[in-house]
């Protein structure tokens, strides 16, 4: 069929903002009230203004405003594609991919403004920090909601599918690589201050290392201007180059004073993992790190028999809470079972830490990495088993209780009522039903239904 979604729908040329494409098909419906342009319109009225807000010269949106119009945006576009509409006026693919673009050259212009007045190089580091991350999580949510629309939920469609490949903006995509890259190289930094004494600062010209940058604009990507930027990160890359002898050897004395708890020694490794992916730094560190990831290896192997012990216990079964000695550790106001859910997911959630953590400090030394990650999986995924069989042991015992009366979820006589003596309020509900009702909230919160 044809998709063209009316006359003048295939001339999107002049479309430059969300709010142009509004008017686009306002005006196509008051020419041609037969038309699909009525219904487009009436979906993007939802965002045009807000849009025109966004991309103001004194736009006061806050970033988790942006985020509100973005799932608002998924939202109405998803409903413009599939409107119901006949398949010879459906809105054409080429300039939903236009549409696309243009919401992130928006977004785009809204991260470099929102973050273009702070010094990235030497401002206040937290406030930088948390600007470069909200800047990339805004990107991030832009890409994940094209490749969601025509990925997922638009590719199957009967009706309109998606037709390619995955939209993927390459504009905004290469800006959050830029902002990552400035904040790794600001981070890096950090690290390094933490590493060398006032005298080393002062001789070293630590405070100088950013002068190639100096007249950059760091947050202005352009594919043209590209190639001057990475020149600039080599020559800051080549200064950093004397000072890693020095940067490695404080390390190493301040990692060999910590002790040998691995999650201590993890926890110092990540205070410094922008300058561990320095090779040199990583290479001369080699040591320190294979011991690492062997004590790592050893805390696995510990969990894995603390909970084979604690879970095989007879008490990690009893429904009397006091007989819990040697099972999981007890939690208050909860079921066996729902304990045992709350312990087994906080043990498979370490896990997940300490892998992901290691990944990025030791995933270079090989073959014993991999050893550590398969150990790590296998744990992980055991873990995993046991809480989903705890949550069954639980639904299962709560339908036996109901069908056997031991338990009802209905209430006879008053809710509460006042003691005529004491003047203390009495709640008539029973015991079990109270837990039966902790117990619920308590695995609606960790994520089941």
């Amino acid at each position: 069929p044809r998709d063209y979604g009316g006359e003048g729908a295939g001339d999107f040329a002049a479309i430059a903002t969300v709010e142009d494409e509004h008017d686009f098909w306002a005006n196509q419906a008051s020419t041609n009230r037969r038309g699909p342009g009525g219904t487009f319109r009436d979906h993007f009225e939802a965002v045009a203004s807000k849009f025109s807000s966004l991309h103001g010269d004194e736009s006061s949106m806050k970033a988790s405003e942006v985020i509100d119009l973005l799932e608002d945006t998924q939202n109405v576009l998803d409903d413009v594609w599939k409107a119901d509409v006949d398949s010879d006026v459906q809105y054409p693919q080429e300039r939903m991919a236009h549409l696309f673009g243009v919401i992130a050259s928006t977004l785009g212009r809204y991260v470099q403004k929102s973050v273009g007045d702070l010094d990235v190089w030497n401002g206040p580091f937290g406030q930088v920090r948390q600007a470069l991350l909200q800047a990339v999580r805004l990107c991030e949510k832009w890409g994940g909601t094209t490749r969601d629309l025509t990925g997922k939920f638009w590719a199957g469609s009967d009706e309109h599918p998606w037709r390619g490949g995955v939209y993927v903006d390459d504009y905004l995509s290469n800006l959050s690589k830029r902002i990552e890259q400035v904040g790794r190289l600001r981070s890096m930094h950090e690290e390094l201050l933490k590493l060398v004494s006032p005298s080393d600062r002062k001789q070293l010209d630590i405070d100088g290392m950013f002068v190639s940058f100096k007249g950059k604009r760091p947050l202005n990507y352009s594919a043209y201007t590209d190639h001057l930027w990475q020149k600039a990160v080599k020559q800051y890359e080549e200064k950093l180059v004397p000072v890693e002898h020095l940067i490695s050897s404080n390390l190493r004395k301040q990692i060999r004073a910590m002790g040998e708890k691995p999650q201590q020694l993890l926890r110092e490794f990540q205070r410094y993992r922008q300058l561990l992916r320095r090779p040199n730094i990583s290479s001369v560190l080699v040591s320190e790190r294979e011991t690492l990831l062997a004590r790592l290896h050893a805390h696995l192997e510990q969990l894995d028999e603390d909970f084979e012990m604690r879970s095989n216990s007879p008490s990690s079964h009893s429904r009397n809470r006091r007989s819990a000695k040697g099972g999981p550790p007890i939690g208050k106001n909860t079921s066996v079972s729902v304990n045992n859910v709350v312990w087994g997911k906080q043990l498979r959630n370490k896990v997940k830490h300490t892998l992901r953590s290691a990944g990025a400090l030791l995933g270079d030394i090989q073959p014993a990495f991999n050893e550590f990650k398969e150990k790590a999986d296998l744990l992980h995924d055991k873990l995993e088993k046991w809480v989903k069989d705890q949550v069954r042991e639980w639904t299962s015992n709560v339908k036996d209780q109901l069908d056997n009366d031991e338990l009802s979820v209905t209430v006879s006589g008053r809710l509460m009522e006042i003691d005529s003596v004491s003047g203390n309020m009495i709640v008539n509900y029973s015991e079990s039903l109270v837990e039966l009702l902790r117990d619920t909230r308590q695995l609606q919160g960790l994520g089941f239904s």
